[in-house]
């Protein structure tokens, strides 16, 4: 389906697979590590299609108030018997706490505290000995720009994986987002096709700029 160049949609929940922390103090039960970057992640969306997604880290571009405020470090997002409940995760779904946040100029770093007590140990030792390695963040997408043609040759070069996505695939850039929580989780999913089950209530609008040639 096209989406017009100006067109406002309602848009679902993003996720991110993250990299395994940087740095882990067993001492202070903290964990260190990126949970954005820059590069690619494919996408598809209902109003859009299948299209590339970069993140903006520009100054203004990325709204940090829910992480510096302690967001949540989940188990699973909250998933329920394999539906997904962006949004409505309980408190027994809680490992840990966003404890302080750093934007570089391509990447967001975060540092996590876990939860000490007896019957969730295990989660933060499972982590610092490697077993835990899946992390993913879930943030909202406000505002998309069409990447410019030069502009995607480029990224195409500088991202092997691009190479197999066919020309006319539109190479969006978030510049007004927000990442909400961090989450652990078991196996590495393809984050469109896990948000594909979000309710229609947990979509926010998100303004389309430029957009001429979705597929």
């Amino acid at each position: 389906m096209s989406a017009p160049a100006g067109l406002t949609i309602d848009l679902a929940p993003r996720l991110r697979v993250l990299q395994p922390p940087r740095s882990v103090d067993k001492g202070s039960r903290t964990a260190t590590g990126v949970v954005a970057s820059t590069g690619p992640s494919f996408e598809w969306e209902e109003d859009i299609g299948q299209f590339v997604e970069f993140l903006s880290f520009e100054p203004g571009h990325v709204n940090l108030r829910r992480l510096e405020l302690g967001a949540p470090l989940l188990d699973s997002h909250g998933v329920i018997d394999n539906q997904a409940k962006m949004g409505m995760p309980s408190l027994a779904d809680q490992y840990g706490v966003v404890t302080d946040v750093q934007l570089e100029p391509e990447a967001l770093v975060c540092t996590f505290k876990f939860d000490g007590t007896d019957r969730r140990r295990w989660v933060f030792d499972n982590v610092a000995d490697g077993i835990f390695r899946n992390f993913s963040l879930a943030y909202t997408v406000h505002r998309y720009e069409a990447i410019g043609q030069d502009e995607e040759l480029r990224l195409r070069g500088l991202h092997p994986e691009l190479a197999a996505v066919p020309a006319g695939v539109p190479f969006l850039r978030a510049v007004s987002w927000t990442p909400y929580e961090v989450t652990l989780l078991p196996i590495p999913q393809d984050p469109a096709a896990h948000l594909r089950g979000v309710s229609g209530t947990d979509r926010n609008p998100c303004s389309l700029v430029g957009l001429t040639g979705a597929q």
